[in-house]
């Protein structure tokens, strides 16, 4: 017969089961629906967190140092300590100066980067990547591969610092300081295909004036352009070059400096700003 004291006794070991219980069917349930894309508040740089329907998880970036480490810990759940790969799409160490520090306090799956990163927080990545993911797979990122995030969503290397995410009819697309050399040769091979459109775009490097990001930003014709950045920065980016060519091509412009971190998400349909 259970009796009070017995309730008593164990009612926070019950109410403790049940809010975990309950917690865990809110993250299956939201993980067999939607696509999740939270660019992270880490400053001046960039990380971003993927989680797919099926819930595999990606970074691509880590922002430029253990911030990213706290805004991590705020998205995913609690007892989430993997990711299933780290991408990295410039060796601007905003985008690479949090990843050892991310290699180091979860275990991650596989590691796509640029052929050579030759910078310290560089070297120190793939020195602590090598030594204890020595059965993991490394991938230098290279144009035609496509990693199968399930349930329908993927990731295409369009170029060694363009990634290209697709989910349904809704894309995400992320790339590091395109050139406008790089940027034609995008236009020659893509173009007709379809590919160079998105409904969000991450702005690179802090939203810095680039030669190329009008172009870009005209094939896309994204509908939200996300900047990471931090509130003050001796550049004062981003740039009013910047800014101006995302108001002339009518996309919505997100700033983590302003805004703090930025979810969209997907169903496959259409992308929603939460």
């Amino acid at each position: 017969m259970i009796t009070h004291g017995y309730i008593y006794r164990y009612a926070p070991l019950i109410v403790a089961v049940f809010l975990v219980t309950t917690l865990v069917m809110f993250y299956v349930a939201r993980t067999t629906r939607e696509l999740t894309v939270s660019f992270l508040d880490v400053g001046n740089g960039s990380a971003v967190l993927v989680e797919s329907p099926s819930g595999t998880v990606v970074l691509i970036g880590g922002g430029p140092d253990a911030s990213v480490l706290r805004e991590l810990g705020r998205t995913l759940p609690f007892w989430k300590r993997t990711i299933d790969m780290v991408m990295v799409p410039s060796k601007a160490s905003g985008v690479v100066g949090g990843l050892p520090e991310v290699v180091a306090r979860y275990k991650v799956g596989a590691l796509v980067a640029p052929e050579a990163i030759d910078t310290r927080a560089g070297e120190v990545l793939f020195e602590r990547f090598s030594s204890e993911y020595v059965d993991v797979n490394t991938y230098v990122a290279r144009r035609g591969m496509r990693f199968d995030l399930g349930s329908g969503a993927y990731i295409d290397t369009l170029a060694p610092d363009v990634f290209r995410l697709a989910y349904g009819d809704t894309v995400f697309m992320f790339s590091g300081d395109l050139s406008q050399r790089s940027l034609e040769k995008l236009i020659t091979l893509d173009e007709s295909f379809g590919l160079l459109r998105a409904d969000v775009v991450a702005i690179p490097h802090e939203g810095k004036t680039s030669e190329a990001l009008d172009t870009w930003l005209a094939l896309l014709r994204a509908h939200w352009a996300v900047i990471s950045v931090a509130n003050y920065n001796r550049y004062n980016y981003p740039s009013t070059d910047t800014i101006a060519s995302i108001v002339k091509h009518s996309m919505k412009l997100v700033r983590t400096d302003t805004s703090g971190r930025a979810v969209f998400v997907s169903d496959g349909e259409r992308v929603v700003h939460k």
